[in-house]
């Protein structure tokens, strides 16, 4: 079982096919620590999340409570597993760990939507610098980016460049 470990955390996602693997294996100790080094390994193991997912119906209580804490550090990646979790967190045996892994996974889709929502994440386009190029040349110093952008988004960017121009 050590081995294991030391394969996740020596060798990270490469370890994850082995595994996955391990984590099907006949002896439930097996099965239990190659969770519990998926789960140490975080969203770097999101390709076992349909693995962990099966694991959350496993006969082995262990390896049940070990896959639902795995997913729950998978994060995002574990969005799939909402709804088994959500029925898992019905039964008191499994409820604190069940809830606590659909807390992780709502929390890194959070982070993940903001993060896309997020302008600063978002690579500028061409449109985006022939704006700063406009901006730039039409003597409008004056104004914010984001002032002229609002102009631009509503339609009346050119309108206001044209009226500078002709002040």
């Amino acid at each position: 079982n050590a081995a294991v470990i030391i394969l996740a955390d020596t060798f990270r996602e490469a370890a994850v096919p082995e595994l996955i693997k391990l984590a099907s294996d006949k002896d439930a100790s097996v099965r239990y620590t190659a969770i519990v080094g998926l789960g140490n390994l975080g969203p770097v193991a999101k390709q076992a999340v349909p693995t962990l997912i099966e694991k959350l119906f496993d006969q082995d209580v262990n390896s049940r409570n070990a896959a639902i804490r795995a997913l729950g550090a998978a994060g995002s990646a574990a969005k799939d597993a909402l709804e088994p979790l959500r029925k898992l967190s019905l039964d008191s045996e499994f409820e604190k760990n069940a809830n606590a892994a659909i807390q992780r996974i709502n929390q890194a889709l959070e982070k993940e939507w903001q993060q896309k929502e997020s302008p600063a994440s978002q690579p500028r386009s061409d449109a985006s610098s022939q704006l700063d190029s406009t901006i730039a040349s039409s003597g409008a110093e004056g104004f914010t980016r984001d002032e002229h952008e609002a102009y631009h988004d509503e339609g009346r960017f050119a309108q206001v460049i044209s009226q500078i121009a002709t002040e």
